[in-house]
């Protein structure tokens, strides 16, 4: 599973979308932190759902950063290119054998509501795979609290009031239950980018990856200018 985390979040430094590569980083730890007080998972299932939920956005790596990065609403088609990255995700999933089926529905369905309102399929209640309702509600969560280019951030106790007003509209009740009975001084370094990433030891692991790519793309520039 840890290959899956490296490899998705490698190829969103390779294009440039740090936004999208934090934000992975910081779901991947909340849901680490979730699942440790979820006492009917077995280990194997609590990493194969922080993998899932660090990867949940990997159909972004194919929107262009024009508008993922976009600091004004979205038009109508910019918005149904956005809504695309789930199944895109399931495809670039497949294309790399990363078909582990609890993982592709966090991927598929993260962006499907409780009510039945959600894309890409419109599906309800219980339709809606478990961890992918668990993971929409910290995704959400990290959503709300962090800086986007629109908008700035709500506070931890803000995002805690939305979650229970979604609940049982946007959101699985069970879920945002499970989410807001965390301890939340256990969330409180993950609302911030820092020393707290999805597994044991990926602060060194990360600089590592950033320091790689970053190399390998001043290569590429060296390479493409001495041919010129």
């Amino acid at each position: 599973m840890k290959s899956i985390m490296e490899d998705c979040l490698r190829r969103f430094l390779d294009k440039g979308d740090r936004m999208t590569y934090e934000h992975s980083l910081r779901v991947g730890h909340l849901a680490r932190i979730v699942a440790a007080h979820v006492s009917g998972w077995t280990e194997e299932e609590k990493e194969a759902f922080v993998a899932g939920c660090c990867i949940h956005d990997i159909g972004k790596r194919m929107i262009p950063l024009e508008i993922l990065h976009k600091p004004t609403v979205l038009t109508s088609e910019e918005w149904r290119s956005m809504r695309r990255h789930p199944e895109i995700g399931m495809r670039l999933l497949h294309i790399n054998g990363y078909m582990h089926p609890p993982v592709a529905d966090i991927v598929q369905y993260h962006h499907e509501r409780w009510d039945g309102l959600g894309y890409p399929h419109g599906l309800k209640g219980s339709e809606i795979p478990e961890w992918a309702r668990v993971c929409s509600v910290i995704d959400a969560f990290d959503t709300m609290v962090s800086n986007r280019p629109y908008r700035r951030g709500l506070s931890v106790e803000q995002a805690k009031e939305e979650l229970r007003r979604q609940s049982g509209t946007q959101f699985d009740p069970d879920a945002v239950e499970l989410f807001l009975n965390v301890p939340f001084e256990s969330f409180r370094a993950a609302t911030e980018f820092c020393e707290t990433y999805p597994f044991p030891g990926s602060s060194r692991w990360k600089r590592n990856l950033e320091t790689n790519v970053h190399e390998a793309q001043m290569n590429a520039t060296a390479w493409r200018r001495s041919g010129q």
